[in-house]
């Protein structure tokens, strides 16, 4: 009962998830990135966000040009998201069939596992539904499950067109960002040491140069400056991240391990008696520790490594048997509200399961408003004949999907800038309240 009753929330979740695809557009970066390329070209937006920005060569390239590309189709906001959740169940199914080929309804618990993934990240809108932030932060996560799947077979078979997908991955998972990189590094790293074949040294070696080209890349050292902040002052914020997101991670955990058990006992026990591949999951422990040195507060970063932990978790407190039983409560405690701890301004605080958030924002039928306001919006800054536009606020902002609301006149920021750039207009504000 219990499992069916989990199997069942889980396909709900995402099947909410879908639904409120149906209700994105675009955001943002999305609009700055698409007017680097207008302006500049691929070449020249990529030596300028390379030289002053950020070295994710890949993620940058890919997020700037699906946004140029589509913009004039309205299907993309929402085709995006949608694809994404099925790229990552497809991911996640082929780890399965990789890693445990006897599992049975792998389809199933992967759908499953994806569900279970959205309910672990910290920010789901702009994790999912922000198209830009999803190439940065959430694509890369993919690419790491399907370098797993490749890595395997390569173990197995070492054949020379595994080595190339590695390869590949390797150069799309370390461009896209930090995190996913030094957790690549990281695992091809230990498998050199494992099985010093010919392939890992040579993965280790052309993994080493991406990792060199994007890690020190200009514009990261630019971007990351001092900014005034003293040595002490970085320590603190480093312990405090460093706890924080183990907090997160740990509580969080603690929550899902009861439905976790119930759908993957088998694989769990699998797991835990092969001590090579557990060390594999102990790798993207090492994103919690790079990003509290780093000081790199951004929650975007952290739900790759927050799912690993908590399966870790859940391998490591296997023998207590009786978990199970708790299924209910568990299932019962991801319904509720997010409950925010101070400081509230830091996502690190917040245990949402984002269920109930996106049942808010289907039940309150004020959605398909919010889509239309948004529309109207873009209408009127492409055919303005007008250089100032001001315009009105929208009426409803989703708790699920990504919004950035445009600042007022008094107010503007950067998200002025990139509209105004984008449609080439002067000035770019909503009504003051």
């Amino acid at each position: 009962m219990a499992r069916k009753l989990s199997f069942g929330l889980l396909f709900i979740f995402l099947a909410l998830l879908i639904f409120l695809s149906f209700f994105n557009r675009f955001q943002t970066d999305d609009f700055g990135l698409a007017h680097s390329v207008m302006q500049n070209g691929n070449w020249e937006s990529f030596k300028e966000t390379y030289l002053h920005w950020s070295g994710r060569y890949f993620s940058f390239f890919l997020a700037k040009n699906t946004s140029l590309l589509f913009y004039d189709f309205d299907f993309y906001p929402v085709f995006a998201p949608i694809f994404s959740i099925f790229f990552l169940i497809f991911a996640f199914r082929a780890l399965l069939k990789t890693y445990f080929p006897e599992a049975n309804n792998s389809l199933l618990k992967a759908v499953a596992l994806a569900s279970l993934y959205f309910l672990l990240t910290v920010n789901l809108g702009e994790h999912l539904y922000w198209s830009s932030a999803a190439k940065i932060y959430f694509f890369p996560f993919i690419y790491y499950l399907f370098f797993l799947v490749f890595l395997k077979k390569m173990q197995e078979n070492n054949k020379n067109s595994s080595l190339l997908l590695l390869i590949i991955l390797s150069f799309a998972i370390i461009g896209s960002n930090e995190i996913a990189a030094a957790m690549l590094i990281a695992t091809i790293f230990l498998s050199f040491i494992q099985k010093k074949e010919k392939y890992s040294f040579i993965l280790l070696g052309v993994s080493s140069i991406f990792f060199a080209a994007a890690f020190f890349a200009p514009g990261n050292f630019e971007r990351m400056g001092d900014g005034g902040v003293t040595p002490l002052k970085r320590l603190t914020s480093g312990i405090l991240l460093f706890g924080s997101l183990h907090v997160l991670a740990f509580v969080k955990g603690i929550v899902l391990l009861p439905i976790i058990h119930v759908i993957f006992e088998k694989e769990l026990l699998k797991f835990s008696k092969d001590n090579k591949t557990l060390l594999f999951w102990l790798i993207p422990l090492t994103g919690i520790l790079l990003i509290s040195v780093l000081g790199a507060s951004d929650e975007r970063v952290t739900d790759a490594f927050l799912f690993f932990f908590v399966f870790l978790l859940s391998v490591f407190i296997l023998r207590f048997k009786n978990l199970k039983k708790l299924a209910p409560i568990s299932l019962l405690i991801i319904l509720f509200p997010a409950l925010s701890l101070p400081p509230y301004k830091e996502q690190f605080f917040t245990f949402n399961f984002h269920y109930y958030d996106a049942i808010s924002d289907i039940v309150s039928c004020k959605m398909p408003q919010f889509k239309k306001e948004m529309q109207q919006r873009e209408i009127l800054l492409k055919n303005s004949k007008e250089d100032s536009v001001v315009l009105p606020k929208i009426s409803y902002q989703p708790k699920t999907l990504y919004f950035s609301e445009i600042p007022d006149a008094g107010n503007k920021t950067f998200v002025n800038k990139q509209l105004e750039d984008f449609f080439d207009l002067k000035n770019v504000v909503t009504e003051k309240k």
